[in-house]
């Protein structure tokens, strides 16, 4: 169960990051 649990946090932090880069590449190209 911990393994599921640590696939889940990865995903997570995946899905953190790329939300964080997308909307910093959405806020440059607004400029």
């Amino acid at each position: 169960m911990q393994g599921l649990d640590l696939a889940l946090l990865i995903f997570l932090v995946f899905v953190v990051v790329v939300g964080i880069a997308s909307y910093i590449v959405f806020a440059y190209k607004n400029k």
